[in-house]
């Protein structure tokens, strides 16, 4: 509520009430408001006497029921990203996998097909410049498509590993509060787990798939060549 109302005062004009209103989220602690609180040079409230336990309480559980409100939302939303995460993995495994052996099998025909004209004479067809571009840029286009996907994987895998890393970098300070401390171990340990997207156990979709693909089409274009030249 403190933080809400603390939001709400943005003005410039309002400076006062940020300030007494800092002192009241303090006030669980202290027990006392000494702060008057002014607009424009009037006094508009003041109090400066120390109020009962009772409400020192009632205040230390608010702020203590919105604080655990926020950090069990906050958590609740990580680990739904997470399970989103998990399903999208049992979903499109296959799919994605179908594609990376298309653009594999489709960029060894095509490059088989480009060897074929290249070097057959343009009396029987070949040479033709359209069927060379054509080919070049269906592979690319695949290969392109592999990327983005990778790189997107690359990211949320970066961001997953950043947030276990800022938690147990809170872990080790002493100024966080016992239920946030309890979130961060539970961050941590859900982080740890492998979160990568492999296909079918064959292989992890991460920054360094693009690179792998297109060694092994490197490799098959040289035993190509070497059937073709040879």
């Amino acid at each position: 509520m403190v933080n809400s109302l603390l939001n709400l005062a943005t003005d410039q004009s309002e400076v006062a009430l940020r300030q007494w209103l800092l002192e009241v989220k303090c006030f669980s602690s202290t027990g006392s408001i000494n702060t008057p609180l002014k607009k424009k040079g009037r006094k508009i409230f003041s109090y400066s006497s120390t109020l009962p336990p009772r409400f020192s309480r009632t205040f230390h559980e608010m702020i203590n029921n919105d604080l655990s409100c926020c950090l069990k939302n906050t958590f609740t939303t990580y680990t739904l990203i997470l399970e989103a995460f998990e399903s999208t993995k049992t979903a499109f495994q296959l799919m994605i996998l179908y594609h990376c052996m298309e653009t594999f099998i489709h960029a060894i025909v095509y490059v088989y097909y480009f060897l074929y004209f290249l070097g057959a004479p343009r009396e029987a067809g070949g040479g033709s410049i359209f069927a060379t571009l054509a080919t070049v840029a269906w592979i690319l286009k695949n290969f392109v498509t592999e990327t983005i996907l990778s790189v997107e994987f690359e990211y949320f895998y970066k961001s997953v590993n950043d947030a276990m890393v800022n938690s147990l970098l809170n872990l080790a300070t002493d100024q966080s509060e016992e239920q946030e401390k309890q979130m961060h171990k539970n961050v941590v340990r859900i982080s740890r787990l492998s979160h990568k997207f492999e296909l079918c156990n064959l292989f992890d979709m991460d920054a360094a798939m693009p690179r792998r693909l297109l060694s092994l089409i490197a490799t098959y274009t040289i035993v190509l060549l070497q059937f073709v030249l040879l």
